[in-house]
């Protein structure tokens, strides 16, 4: 075939590509084809390796669609030479329409603008039936004319032509306008990306054995759906007995990504392009200011916009396009080649971007970096520095990987860090290993309160209750680390609890309020909840509490003791206003407890106990009412009761009066008589 006397077209230009497989049916796609057909435009914008070419082929066979269709390359930058092959391809479609246009374009002298597409817009409008063109690989055209002369097409476009662009990147054409009127189908790489099913169908068709649906789920995880990946997966899985072990290897240093993505798209960019897209790929996720600091240049802005509009496998993460990522196995590509081409950058690097998210308040980040890049002195203050908040907010293993990061003679000698490693070890349960880091944070002659309250801790987790009491109380109020917040609020609460469990619930109740009181303005969600968790707990074991009896007569009774009401009675109890046992002679009393001479023995300063409170429920037996007021009301169990002991089942060498994780304990009195219902119980 050819146009006039002055070239030779290359017919395989106009031919429809013709998959080697049989191809994956795609009707989610089909449908977006088919809803596009009817618009001026469909826009499929996608970077290499998505299936661009293969979906439209595809769709038009399956439709049996008529189409001319174009395979563009950077000779097509002539105008001239563009229409050419634009004319011949709707003649190939079998439209009557371009006939004219094209012995226009062959004249002496002819402009496309002028002579040849209006006749050819008009030759469309006149004709019955519809024609869709494609266009494949337009990103080889640059030719501002070229982009002038589709844009004119498209603005003047009659109702009987539909243009189905296929790019790498968003063409320089009125896309913007045409969304805004409604004349525009997109589909771009989050439409073309493999869905788990599609995934199945694509492996079956290609491998002799199936692949069980958990390695092409690992597979679709690690390509995102790339369908060039799960293509080089499946040639690479041909011959491979252990396909598990060759996808857990899978990445974009495999041999056949190198190859494909270093031809397709690194090794045809720009020196300045290329370097930028080495230095970067060291990032989880870049933004212009980031990339700044570790390019060093002010170009972040820029480069960043200049490569997204060449689709190089950068995925926006926000609607303002601030945010970006590579393609994950672009990105392993990425860090491979810079790997090669200077071992020691990737140090550098990682410093330079965890100073600047360390900068900018994302410690998370920082600390990602810092470990990546090997130093153990940054990281070291970077965890030290920033581990409460994570932990606090419920991430212990993002705390105990970092952790695990260190070398163990570093996280020994420093305070924080050692802190850390209990705090780590004792929510799950760990008690040996929280020991083992007390004892080599001691060993290495640190004296710090934070250290001193987690060794109290472990005593109460350990059930030595009344050795932890007595831990807290030996720490000196200067000692460092007592005007820390956070340490404070552990050391009220840690004293809270023991009290509660060693029964004087006045005590308890005031440390605990305390805590919960420290904990909420300190931000510690984690203390608030624990606090507020032993309250409830002692409430319900005070609500089950046998309200003691006074002896005293009622008023209506004689004697010295009559005007007994809500005063204390000359035995020490406190008679409330209303009593439940009125036909009994007698009232309810609770006993006023004043403050012992032993609170005054506690250390002043950050660690004085609260003040009492005014009434508590008293320690010893309760007084047995007279057989009348038995009648009338049973006896509950004591506030004991409700509270887990020590089984006997336990070892003797480690009774105490708090739960051990994982031990049995007796739903009962310490001093009940008789066998005793055991349950399994954890605390803290």
């Amino acid at each position: 075939m050819t146009a006039g006397v002055s070239e030779v077209v290359i017919t395989t230009k106009l031919f429809r590509p013709i998959p080697r497989h049989q191809t994956v049916l795609r009707g989610r796609l089909h449908d977006l084809l088919r809803r596009g057909n009817t618009l001026p435009l469909t826009l499929i914008v996608a970077p290499p390796g998505w299936g661009k070419s293969t979906l439209v082929a595809d769709w038009l066979a399956h439709d049996r669609v008529a189409a001319g269709w174009v395979s563009l390359d950077a000779g097509d930058d002539d105008p001239k030479r563009f229409w050419r092959y634009l004319l011949l391809a709707a003649g190939q479609a079998g439209s009557s329409a371009g006939a004219v246009a094209l012995r226009r374009l062959e004249m002496a002298g002819s402009e496309v603008l002028h002579d040849v597409l209006p006749v050819f817009v008009n030759e469309l409008a006149a004709s019955r039936g519809s024609l869709a063109l494609v266009l494949d690989d337009y990103h080889m055209v640059s030719s501002r004319h070229v982009h002038e002369s589709v844009a004119t097409l498209l603005d003047r476009c009659p109702p009987q032509l539909h243009l189905i662009i296929l790019t790498r990147a968003d063409p320089p054409l009125p896309v913007s306008r045409l969304r805004v009127r409604g004349q525009l189908a997109e589909i771009r790489a989050e439409h073309l990306r493999f869905s788990l099913g599609e995934a199945r169908e694509f492996f079956d068709d290609r491998l002799d054995d199936p692949l069980p649906e958990t390695d092409v789920h690992r597979l679709l995880t690690r390509t995102e759906g790339w369908p060039a990946g799960l293509q080089l997966a499946a040639l690479r899985l041909q011959d491979r007995t252990d396909a598990s072990g060759f996808i857990e290897r899978f990445t974009g240093a495999d041999w056949h990504i190198v190859s494909y993505l270093c031809d397709e798209v690194l090794d045809i960019q720009t020196p300045r392009i290329r370097e930028f897209l080495l230095v970067t790929s060291v990032l989880n996720r870049i933004c212009a200011p980031l990339c700044d600091a570790l390019t060093q240049r002010p170009d972040g802005e820029e480069l960043i916009g200049e490569i997204h509009r060449a689709n190089l496998f950068l995925i926006p993460l926000d609607d303002e396009r601030r945010w970006f990522r590579y393609h994950h196995l672009f990105g392993d590509l990425l860090r491979h080649e810079l790997t090669l081409h200077d071992p020691a950058q990737p140090t550098v690097l990682h410093k330079r971007a965890a100073d600047w998210y360390a900068a900018n308040g994302d410690a998370a980040e920082a600390i990602t970096h810092a470990i990546a890049s090997g130093d153990f002195s940054l990281s070291r203050r970077l965890i030290a520095a920033h581990w409460r908040e994570p932990f606090n907010a419920g991430q212990v293993e993002t705390v105990r990987m970092w952790l695990d990061a260190l070398p163990p003679e570093v996280v020994a000698a420093d305070a924080s860090l050692s802190a850390a490693r209990v705090w780590t070890a004792l929510d799950v349960g760990r008690l040996e290993e929280a020991g083992a880091a007390l004892d080599a944070a001691e060993a290495s002659g640190q004296l710090d309160a934070h250290l001193a309250v987690l060794r109290a801790l472990h005593m109460y987790k350990s059930g030595d209750v009344g050795a932890a009491g007595r831990r807290l109380r030996e720490i000196p109020p200067g000692a460092p680390g007592t005007d820390d917040p956070f340490v404070a609020t552990v050391y009220r609460l840690v004293q809270g609890i023991s009290w509660l469990w060693l029964g004087d619930f006045a005590q308890a109740r005031e440390l605990l309020i305390e805590a919960a009181r420290r904990a909420e303005a300190d931000g510690n969600r984690l203390a608030y909840i624990y606090a507020q968790g032993c309250r409830a707990l002692m409430a319900v074991a005070t609500s089950r509490w046998q309200t003691p009896w006074c002896s005293a007569p009622s008023p209506s009774s004689s004697g010295p003791s009559a005007t007994c009401t809500s005063s204390p009675c000359s035995r020490g109890w406190q008679r409330p206003v209303s009593g439940s046992s009125a036909e009994s002679g007698q009232r309810p009393c609770v006993r006023r407890r004043q403050r012992s001479n032993s609170a005054a023995a506690a250390p002043d300063g950050w660690n004085s106990p609260p003040r009492c409170s005014p009434q508590r429920p008293p320690a010893e037996p309760a007084r047995l009412p007279p057989p009348a007021a038995m009648k009338a009301r049973q006896r509950p169990r004591p506030p004991s009761a409700a509270i887990p002991m020590p089984c006997s089942r336990r070892p003797a060498a480690s009774c105490g009066t708090a739960p051990i994780p994982g031990r049995w304990w007796r739903a009962g009195s310490p001093t009940s008589n008789g066998p005793s219902r055991c349950r399994r119980g954890r605390t803290g």
